[in-house]
């Protein structure tokens, strides 16, 4: 069995930040309000029953966010979602990956507002 990684990978976020702790912390806080605003867009598209494009543009900028913002676990499930809307995937499969995506944030959010993932 792998392991998952972190939900927060801290060391890539310093990597990223040039090993610069108070940026990491910024650019992190950063994404946590970015997150915020992705959940209100995905959440407006769903609702009034935008077509696909509309879900795959926001879908699309969250995963490119977060590759960038030590969150391997929204990384891969954006791309899980990219690939379901680009295969035309039932909407059901689409609704229970969008379900997990929003899991993974608020327990992104949640670990974020703890500070327990810098090591």
């Amino acid at each position: 069995m792998t392991e998952k990684p972190p939900k927060i990978d801290w060391q890539f976020c310093l990597q990223i930040a040039n090993n610069k702790s108070e940026l990491a912390d910024k650019m992190l806080a950063k994404f946590i309000l970015y997150l915020d605003e992705m959940l209100a867009e995905i959440s407006i598209v769903e609702q009034k029953h935008l077509p696909t494009k509309h879900l795959a543009e926001k879908i699309h900028k969250l995963r490119g966010a977060s590759c960038y913002c030590g969150a391997p676990n929204i990384k891969a499930l954006t791309a899980d979602i990219e690939l379901a809307l680009q295969t035309k995937a039932p909407s059901k499969s689409i609704f229970t990956l969008l379900a997990q995506l929003k899991q993974e944030i608020a327990d992104f959010k949640k670990l974020y507002a703890s500070k327990q993932y810098k090591k």
